[in-house]
């Protein structure tokens, strides 16, 4: 995802401001009070999105332009005294999303000058859900657009106040107080918690791929026979030996990683009889092929080549089912390589 323009119309009141990013790093310089603060924090509450967030802050509108998976957005958020308005929009294919609509407990406005009702009222707002019609919205948003990755410096973090530290979190408006200065929290602290929270998405979501993946193999062997699958046998055995090399490498490099992970967990070491029988499997098929490609007419087609014209037809759905694990693994390697870019570069300007 990259940003490319946000618009703040009246924010407190007052702010107003245009800013269109760069495909590199942005740099946000200014007085104290200038902004800096709250446009990142618009930025956040918008792609995140943080709506406890958005209806207890006082504005006028806030649009966001950005570019997902090559695919232009722009979310707009607009609000009155009794209602606030989340739209989206895909301008690349002319597409409008359901806009997520809050009523307001309170007009924004009369908050803006009183921390505590503030704090109240966001709490009161947490725990939103979709209401009917708005489910696909929510779900792109909430679910599948990628979220803003926020690294505090020091003095957001936390801030010293006499003997005490008070350490101001990213849940709602809450603030921690600790006696105990060395119970403070570095920058580096919050980059290394950030970097593990995503890298342990990451690997989930692995795990949940390899199991989808793992059932599909195992329930394969109770495909039902029936009229249909029997005419589309007959078409089924046009499978090259390339396709059956390639799938051979595809399952023998997944038992051995699955397997992997099982005596990591296990402690315990697994004998190889599993890959052995993999591999005995696709020689035997490979074999089988390259003799039927030898063979002219009639007696192409023997005995042992049909019996195993099912298991031609369950190969080309491993192939299919392979490419969208390798197509969903990068995907999700993408992300996760974002994202260390990100705090690599994070770093540097330390």
């Amino acid at each position: 995802m990259k940003a490319k323009t946000l618009i703040i119309n009246k924010l407190y009141g007052y702010l107003n401001k245009t800013i269109t990013f760069s495909d590199k790093i942005n740099l946000l310089v200014g007085i104290n009070g200038s902004g800096k603060t709250s446009v990142l924090n618009i930025v956040n509450w918008i792609l995140t999105p943080s709506l406890p967030h958005l209806c207890v802050t006082e504005f006028e509108s806030l649009e966001l332009s950005f570019d997902y998976q090559e695919k232009e957005y722009q979310v707009v958020v607009t609000q009155d005294d009794k209602i606030l308005l989340y739209n989206l929009t895909n301008i690349t294919d002319d597409i409008s999303f359901t806009p997520l609509a809050v009523r307001l407990k309170i007009p924004a406005v009369r908050l803006t000058q009183n921390e505590t009702q503030k704090e109240r009222f966001y709490k009161e707002y947490v725990g939103l859900g979709p209401d009917k019609g708005e489910t696909e919205t929510w779900a792109f948003v909430f679910n599948q657009l990628p979220k803003p990755m926020v690294i505090g410096l020091d003095r957001y973090l936390f801030t010293e106040e006499k003997n005490e530290v008070v350490i101001y979190t990213e849940e709602g408006m809450q603030r921690l107080v600790s006696k105990n200065p060395s119970n403070k929290s570095s920058p580096l602290d919050e980059v290394r918690r950030l970097a593990n929270r995503e890298y342990n998405i990451y690997k989930n979501k692995l795990v949940d791929l390899n199991r989808v993946l793992n059932n599909k193999i195992m329930l394969s062997a109770f495909d039902e026979i029936t009229q249909t699958t029997v005419k589309e046998l007959e078409t089924a055995s046009n499978i090259s030996l390339e396709q059956i090399e390639g799938l051979h490498k595809k399952v023998e490099s997944f038992f051995k990683e699955t397997m992997t992970d099982n005596r990591i967990r296990r402690q315990q070491k697994r004998p190889d009889t599993s890959i052995q029988k993999i591999e005995k499997y696709f020689n035997n098929l490979k074999k089988l092929i390259q003799e039927a490609e030898k063979s002219k007419g009639k007696d192409r087609f023997t005995f042992l080549y049909l019996s195993n014209i099912n298991q031609f037809k369950k190969l080309k759905e491993f192939i299919k089912e392979f490419e969208d694990f390798d197509r969903k693994s990068q995907e999700y390697y993408a992300s996760i390589k974002s994202i260390s870019k990100q705090l690599t570069d994070f770093d540097r300007l330390r």
